[in-house]
């Protein structure tokens, strides 16, 4: 498995393999890429478009004049705007999805046959200030592995711009997902936090919960122990 940070500044934090910037949000706020950090773009959900076109009259002729149903129409468009990007991206094209296994056709106008042919990987992003369910969350890591035909990660939160102490979840809960989440077989866990400072306050809460981390050794093996091998090594360099 392989461990990356998710954050909004273009710094790095210790005991992560790989990096990734939030270069476009979805309020349409845009920072520069930064060198070694992978850059992750937002088009879902683009608050500052949303604003602008209530209603999408284009959208609406080019439905009419296809014959195709609304649905099916819209499947054909998200597609082939995707289609787009892969073909404007020299590296490797990670796709963030929504974590809905079973609707996001519906929802989104996404068809996970469609964006395994264009994706080298998946990112579903499962983001929440609450952990305390960890079986959902492995529920749902396990339904997105069993279905997406690419290489899985998932992304768990840790702390957004201007959260308080109380909005994040505890160490203990993100700890047992991870675990929980690993054993699925995904191939990756990244962390969502605002900053590098926020990351370490929760590398460091991890570090602190050494017998709620030894309790978690008997979950499973390769996986699971690979998730507290990580801690374990945040442990040496803090």
């Amino acid at each position: 498995m392989r461990f990356g940070t998710l954050v909004y500044e273009p710094k790095k934090s210790k005991g992560f393999d790989f990096h990734v910037l939030r270069v476009k949000q979805e309020t349409g706020k845009r920072i520069p890429p930064s060198k070694g950090m992978l850059s992750n773009i937002a088009v879902f959900a683009d608050t500052s478009t949303a604003r602008s076109n209530c209603t999408c009259p284009r959208c609406k002729n080019l439905w009419k004049k296809s014959g195709l149903s609304w649905l099916e129409w819209r499947r054909t468009e998200v597609t082939e705007y995707m289609s787009q990007i892969r073909e404007r991206v020299k590296n490797d094209l990670i796709m963030c999805i929504q974590p809905d296994p079973i609707t996001s056709y519906e929802r989104y106008g996404v068809d996970f046959d469609d964006f395994s042919k264009i994706a080298d990987a998946f990112n579903v992003v499962m983001l929440s200030k609450s952990y305390a369910t960890p079986w959902y969350w492995e529920m749902l890591a396990r339904g997105f592995k069993k279905i997406l035909k690419k290489p899985v990660y998932i992304t768990l939160y840790v702390s957004c711009p201007g959260d308080k102490p109380e909005d994040v979840p505890p160490s203990a809960e993100l700890l047992t997902t991870s675990v929980r989440c690993a054993r699925t077989g995904i191939d990756g866990i990244l962390y969502f936090a605002a900053g590098v400072d926020n990351l370490l306050k929760f590398q460091k809460g991890m570090i602190d919960n050494f017998e709620f981390r030894d309790r978690l050794k008997n979950y499973g093996k390769k996986p699971v122990q690979e998730v507290l091998e990580l801690v374990s090594n945040w442990e040496k360099s803090f």
